[in-house]
């Protein structure tokens, strides 16, 4: 991620290729065989483990659940802190379930579903509606999940609360399918929000970000085994498509980007909404030298930490919070196997898909 932050401030190339990126993902997750090189592998799975290797390497901690770093910019910026419980009518609640995720996940076909159904029952909504959208996703987010008393044994749906303040919200969405039919995917493009409240989202929110609109500043979408992003400028007020290695502008408005979905049949998987108010990171905490984690091939892999001077690599220019330099690491690190989740599958032909 450094050396790709280095040569989008300095490099005169038109596009930078995400090599180093790539090599550092692949050695990761080597063990797990997620993630290798010539391999097409799940995008928003892809931007949950880079979030965890930022922590991991900002922290040095691989706890994800507990983090209270000023400067994890993982944590800070990009975490949901939730709680799960449940409220019986015969007035008991559950054990609260307390959890961190970077991305919040919901069915992709289940809010089409939704939003055919409230078209059809004559409550319409414009094209962006955030609002509308928040709602549809707090109703998607939740189905199937119950769970039953223990005191008189009757089930109730589960509730989901967010604790904290995050500067960005992102909504993946899990797809049944790689090639839907152009309607089912026009249902969830034309559903999407411009904008969104977690208050719309979860049944409630414990912070001040129960007030706040998150803007939507990028699209990762996928297409005939293929990603593009789009995102949003907000200088020039456009909307950028990016596909591989190229750029270009389509227009000022959502309708643009809703009606390209429409003719290439791209399908939304990840949306990212981001707070326009949102502060710096707090610097003063992070650590003033950074320590390389290196794999050691034995039988057992076990992790060395070794320390490194900044002089060998070109991104030596970083300070901490009192101008001093900061001494730069190598690359990577390797953690514990990739979650698995029961909203993730394998398919035969060894892409990765949200079913």
């Amino acid at each position: 991620m450094q050396a790709l932050f280095v040569q989008f401030q300095h490099s005169s190339q038109s596009a930078l290729p995400p090599d180093h990126l790539r090599e550092a993902l692949a050695r990761c997750y080597q063990e797990q065989h997620r993630f290798q090189l010539g391999i097409m592998d799940d995008a928003a799975e892809c931007f949950e483990k880079i979030l965890e290797q930022i922590h991991f390497h900002l922290t040095g901690s691989d706890d994800l659940d507990s983090c209270s770093a000023a400067h994890c910019l993982s944590h800070q910026k990009c975490s949901l802190s939730v709680l799960e419980m449940t409220e019986c009518q015969c007035g008991e609640t559950s054990e609260p379930l307390a959890f961190v995720q970077f991305v919040h996940y919901i069915s992709a076909p289940s809010l089409g579903a939704a939003a055919k159904k409230e078209k059809k029952q004559g409550g319409g909504y414009s094209l962006g509606d955030g609002e509308m959208f928040g709602r549809l996703v707090r109703v998607v987010s939740g189905e199937g999940e119950w769970r039953e008393c223990e005191t008189c044994h009757k089930k109730s749906p589960v509730k989901k609360m967010l604790l904290n303040n995050p500067d960005l919200v992102c909504i993946g969405m899990i797809w049944d399918s790689d090639q839907p039919n152009i309607d089912d995917i026009m249902s969830v493009v034309q559903s999407v929000g411009i904008f969104v409240r977690v208050s719309d989202i979860f049944h409630r929110v414990m912070s001040e970000a129960g007030s706040k609109e998150y803007c939507l500043s990028g699209m990762v979408a996928y297409y005939g085994h293929h990603y593009c992003t789009f995102c949003y400028h907000t200088v020039l007020r456009q909307w950028g498509f990016f596909d591989d290695a190229n750029f270009r502008t389509i227009g000022s408005n959502w309708a643009d980007v809703v009606e390209l979905c429409r003719k290439a049949h791209y399908q939304p998987l990840l949306l990212v909404y981001s707070d326009p108010f949102a502060d710096k990171i707090v610097m003063t905490t992070a650590p003033v030298q950074v320590t390389r984690v290196v794999a050691t091939e034995t039988k057992t892999k076990s992790l060395t930490p070794v320390t490194e001077e900044a002089s060998e690599i070109s991104a030596d220019t970083r300070k901490t919070s009192d101008n001093k330099p900061l001494t730069n690491s190598g690359p990577h690190s390797e953690t514990g196997g990739s979650q698995s989740s029961s909203v993730r599958s394998q398919l035969s032909n060894g892409t990765y898909y949200r079913t």
